[in-house]
């Protein structure tokens, strides 16, 4: 196994003295493109459609049965024609791309082949299978199932911990498994996992699902040491935490971009390798241990630009972005370099702990990002992605109080829709 370091070098593109003007124009092929999005949303001036991100726009009612019930979606996947949803309190339901409930996928509880708790989804789709990511204390694991519900294999075969973090996940692009590990690492999983050595952020995964290439984040070298001593212990104290690494595919297209990172990377298929497609001029950032650790963060942390969200598809850039008091959805055109900026205002929450009153929690309490849907109405929000192939967004009782539906094939939907019926997708086809 050998550790991929992503050079700083290529982040002296940053430094270009180009006049800003020439900075977001799409240069030809010499190297990667520069986008101020710091000079950019201080100009917002229009809204970000959705008709230019996606091809076609599916409405899908998912059909509400005693067994079918959708009250919490913790996640979804699109394979096929068949939509997967995972949901808090009824497992992983299989429906049909118009929505009708197919069967569930495997069964809660502890024994062979069983599930206890799953902490995401997984497709495979030229074997037509869905796995199961499921994490326990002693292991981490993705669990595969056949689209009638029934197991078929575990896999690691060999019982271990993958992450250092909780959050961790494993995702597909293409014909690879990737898994992606973001701090706040534990110190537990930290000293009991016997085959992992380094502080990764992101690993190549070979066909049984172990550890094939693993990737550094450039910020984490040389803070080896500080990265153990802000690990989370278990008790209250401001250990390190951080929202990325964001990862996102469109096709043959797969980027990268580390949390306050300026740099995306896109990777490489024939070397494995990642390397810098855009560097983002974000303006003056916090320090790393400020940035990243939980509690007590200053009111003027927030003052600097913080990318929350990034997506892409066959034409743009997208991102979710927060800055003081505003935040902004922003789409970048690849081919012209011109940005789009929508601004909408925001707040900082705060919460307080009495039984702690050293710490202090400061944060943005939603960094979804949102896309004026001129296809159907209202607003839609990028809740889930699927297989580089698909947007969702849930429409929801709560959502729908306010919605404000434009397609006659919604409007239809809505007006035999209960309140208590299960949600409506919005599938925004890439």
């Amino acid at each position: 196994m050998r550790y991929t370091v992503l050079l700083s070098i290529f982040l002296l593109f940053a430094c270009t003295g180009k006049k800003t003007t020439e900075e977001n124009a799409a240069p030809e092929n010499k190297g990667p493109q520069v986008i101020n999005l710091e000079e950019a949303i201080s100009q917002p001036s229009e809204d970000v459609p959705l008709s230019e991100a996606v091809r076609e726009l599916r409405i899908v009612p998912l059909e509400t049965t005693a067994e079918s019930l959708v009250g919490n979606v913790q996640g979804i996947q699109i394979m096929g024609d068949d939509i997967f949803v995972l949901d808090l309190q009824s497992g992983i339901l299989r429906f049909s791309k118009d929505g009708k409930f197919l069967n569930t996928i495997g069964t809660r509880g502890q024994g062979p082949g069983e599930y206890l708790y799953a902490k995401g989804l997984l497709t495979n789709e030229a074997a037509g299978e869905i796995g199961i990511q499921e994490s326990s204390g002693v292991a981490d694991m993705v669990k595969w199932y056949g689209l009638d519900g029934k197991f078929l294999r575990e896999q690691p075969a060999e019982k271990q911990l993958l992450y250092y973090g909780s959050n961790g996940y494993v995702f597909n692009f293409k014909d690879n498994y990737f898994a992606v590990d973001p701090l706040a690492f534990l110190e537990e999983r930290i000293t009991t996992n016997e085959k992992r050595t380094a502080y990764w952020s992101l690993a190549l995964l070979d066909a049984n699902l172990e550890v094939k290439k693993e990737y550094m984040n450039p910020a984490f070298v040389g803070r080896e040491k500080e990265l153990w001593e802000n690990r989370f212990t278990g008790a209250m104290a401001n250990h390190w935490m951080e929202e990325g690494p964001f990862v996102d595919a469109y096709q043959d297209h797969f980027g990268l971009l580390y949390y306050r990172g300026d740099t995306i990377y896109e990777y490489q298929e024939a070397t494995q390798e990642f390397a810098p497609a855009y560097i983002l001029k974000i303006g003056s950032q916090p320090s790393f241990a400020d940035a990243h650790q939980q509690y007590n963060r200053e009111q003027s942390y927030f003052n600097a630009l913080t990318i929350h969200v990034f997506a892409q598809t066959e034409n743009k850039l997208y991102f979710q972005a927060t800055k003081s008091d505003k935040a902004y959805t922003i789409a970048y055109n690849k081919a012209d370099g011109k940005l789009k900026v929508h601004a909408y205002d925001t707040e900082i929450e705060e919460r307080k702990f009495p039984q702690f009153p050293d710490y202090v929690l400061r944060y943005y309490p939603d960094n979804t990002l949102y896309i004026k849907n001129d296809l159907a109405g209202g607003e839609f929000s990028l809740d889930y992605k699927s297989s580089g192939k698909y947007w969702i967004s849930i429409l929801d009782s709560d959502k729908l109080e306010d919605f404000e539906a434009t397609s006659p094939e919604l409007l239809s939907i809505l007006e035999k829709r209960k309140v208590d019926d299960n949600p409506i997708l919005l599938i925004g086809v890439l």
